[in-house]
């Protein structure tokens, strides 16, 4: 089982003691559960936020100089590899939030840009590329991959009610599907013999699609993303998803909260869909000569066969979006310290990312916070992160990082993420 940190989520203790606290870690995330003690309109400002993760190696192990050239290659990291391996980014654009709070209710509207991508390959592929198809002599490998591409906007209601000192929160959102590309699951393997190879697909290849790839041939590729569109919100390519969150006090030291997020997906009703069912034999080839370019070989007729994809429309082909599970405690020391862990799950088509983290809250006093955490990767990585809040009048902003050698090294990581953004409370 891979783990990985996931997106920040901090849990406060008693809620009048250390509500600065709160605001600051809480509302950057936007947790469902989230209200203030304090009665009043809460303005969220502009945030934006940005991860990375890579499962197997780092951008700089790939890397390699010779003779004062920097190469690419994955010799290097074929030890590294998984038997399914991934890359992951995610990125959100908040633009406009407001909450409204009195002592036992909050309620609250928002505005955000999100978008993810996502890369699943196998050490077979890997493989294939780097030594070729002649290294599978005789032994087929499964070298299917799962990517996926989209951007959309979300407008979201929430609310949030404090029953006996349990706060229990939701939101809906309005999905607006902006641009979108995918290769639904497929397994495809590859078999060499002396004199060729096959390419066999488990069902039907199939690329689906919206504004971002126009397909007509291997020499006739429109590939376009153009990330800050914003189509009318109310299109034809829309959906639904769902958050709720439990937090409540186990005596006065103690807390637990429990939530998940974004359950639901877009319907997309003005997708194009390009599918390809054949099955090849190809002689006397070997993909290296090829994908390296040291020899003079050209498969481009032979590709045309497994390339020559028919194009459909559709309505009703849903997509889904990362859901992410949370289950945390904290327990409060004095009066400036907070101690706590937080088990999460992102789950994603096949991908299931685990994440267990152990941080610290500390109040510095003058309206200064702070938070350090440590992130158990299994035996693949740990991470040392920080945050930073301050208030002063009206206004208050955030600083989040999660890997500080990032800031170093930043080739030399598997996850990055950090968050920056602020606002205004008025009490």
């Amino acid at each position: 089982m891979i783990i990985v940190l996931c997106i920040y989520c901090v849990s406060a203790t008693t809620q009048d003691e250390v509500d600065s606290v709160e605001q600051g870690f809480y509302v950057a995330q936007d947790d469902p559960t989230y209200r203030s003690s304090t009665p009043g309109f809460h303005f969220m400002l502009p945030h934006t936020d940005l991860s990375y993760y890579n499962s197997s190696f780092t951008p700089e192990d790939v890397v390699v100089s010779s003779e004062g050239k920097n190469l690419i290659t994955l010799k290097e990291v074929q030890n590294q590899l998984l038997d399914r391996n991934t890359v992951l980014f995610q990125s959100s654009l908040r633009t406009i939030g407001m909450k409204w709070h009195n002592e036992r209710i909050s309620i609250g509207l928002g505005h955000q840009g999100r978008w993810l991508g996502s890369l699943q390959y196998t050490d077979d592929l890997a493989s294939l590329v780097t030594y070729g198809n002649a290294s599978l002599l005789g032994n087929p490998a499964g070298i299917g991959t799962d990517q996926d591409y989209i951007y959309y906007n979300e407008y979201h209601l929430s609310a949030a009610l404090d029953i006996g000192g349990w706060v229990i929160g939701g939101r809906i959102k309005f999905l607006s599907g902006q641009e979108f590309i995918e290769t639904p699951s497929r397994d495809i393997s590859i078999n060499t013999m002396d004199g060729g190879y096959t390419i066999e697909f488990d069902n039907d290849y199939q690329i689906n699609t919206y504004k971002v790839l126009n397909y007509q041939g291997l020499n006739d590729v429109d590939l376009s993303i153009e990330p800050w569109g914003l189509s009318a919100p109310f299109g034809n390519n829309s959906g639904f998803a769902f958050d709720f969150g439990v937090r409540g006090s186990i005596g006065d030291h103690l807390q637990i909260h429990t939530s998940v997020s974004d359950m639901g997906g877009i319907t997309w009703d003005e997708a194009t869909i390009y599918t390809s069912t054949e099955t090849l034999f190809y002689e006397g080839i070997d993909l290296l000569d090829y994908l390296s370019e040291d020899g003079n070989v050209d498969i481009a007729d032979s590709l045309y066969n497994l390339l020559e994809l028919k194009e459909s429309t559709t309505q009703n082909l849903s997509s889904g979006i990362p859901q992410i599970w949370k289950l945390g405690v904290t327990g409060k020391f004095g009066t400036s310290h907070q101690l706590g862990s937080e088990y999460s799950i992102l789950k994603h088509n096949r991908l299931s990312l685990h994440s267990l983290k152990v941080f610290w809250m500390y109040d510095l006093g003058s309206d200064w916070n702070t938070m350090f955490h440590y992130t158990i990767a299994g035996n693949t990585y740990d991470n040392i992160g920080a945050a930073i809040m301050k208030r002063r009048g009206l206004f208050q902003w955030h600083f989040k990082i999660d890997n500080l050698m990032g800031l170093v090294k930043p080739l030399d990581v598997k996850y990055g993420s950090f968050s920056v953004g602020g606002s205004l409370f008025f009490d």
